[in-house]
């Protein structure tokens, strides 16, 4: 697991694990220790993190903490529904990178 400083390459915290180690297992200490590594003063933060942070009591400690996150989570037929609905104009590009092109793909 790694926890990095988007704007630079700099990892604040990594742990090797083993293959038989959840991914969830200890997510919010690995990234309060990231935190905590940064230099003093005010931070935004903004945490991005796979499905193994889809957990209520991780995403209650980030919206504690003020920082603003995104979680992947899986297409379970619940969600699914709730989605399927939804006009075209509500999704939004967040971003191009360098590079990108439109392939007309999505």
């Amino acid at each position: 697991m790694k926890v990095s400083w988007a704007e630079t390459p700099l990892v604040l915290n990594d742990e090797f694990r083993d293959a038989n180690v959840s991914p969830r297992k200890d997510i919010k200490r690995i990234v309060d220790e990231a935190f905590d590594r940064l230099p003093p003063r005010e931070w935004k933060v903004k945490v991005r993190s796979d499905s193994a942070a889809y957990v209520q009591n991780v995403l209650d400690h980030r919206e504690g903490r003020h920082w603003e996150f995104g979680v992947s989570a899986e297409m379970h037929q619940q969600l699914k529904q709730e989605i399927e609905p939804l006009p075209d104009n509500t999704w939004h590009l967040w971003k191009i990178g360098e590079g990108w092109r439109d392939t007309g793909m999505g």
